[in-house]
């Protein structure tokens, strides 16, 4: 199964994140991508499930934004370390710039292709996440 964790700081990438959680699925048909905000319970231990998805996740998505590049999300590098430190098992590391230069993506992240919301980019990062997924199946 496709297990997409989307990692995002901030309103613009939480609106970012929100609007791929919907469109990825029916892009791609595969399961919504995992996003904290929406896909952690209430009451649950937040912490032991974000940990937990972040071990089982086949892709990573980082989506940068100039609010949470500013801020140099600790969150988003926590992540980023978790998601990298399996990419022996074969995980797509994809960061998205949004509204920043490609070059500005942390440097933990520089060695991966980023992509801008560009249209070109962005039908290349579809076609090879289809791609990607379509080989895991």
């Amino acid at each position: 199964m496709a297990e997409i964790f989307l990692s995002w700081s901030g309103d613009a990438g939480k609106k970012i994140a929100t609007t791929l959680r919907d469109l990825l699925p029916t892009i791609l048909h595969i399961p919504p991508p995992f996003m904290s905000d929406i896909d952690i319970d209430k009451g649950r231990q937040w912490r032991d499930d974000l940990d937990n998805k972040l071990r089982e996740t086949n892709y990573g998505m980082f989506i940068f934004t100039p609010e949470n590049i500013a801020k140099a999300s600790q969150w988003m590098a926590y992540e980023a370390g978790a998601v990298i430190s399996t990419n022996n098992k074969g995980i797509l590391v994809l960061t998205l710039a949004f509204n920043v230069p490609a070059t500005s993506v942390p440097k933990y992240l520089l060695e991966f292709q980023s992509s801008s919301f560009k249209e070109q980019e962005w039908k290349k990062l579809l076609d090879d996440l289809r791609k990607a997924i379509k080989k895991k199946i």
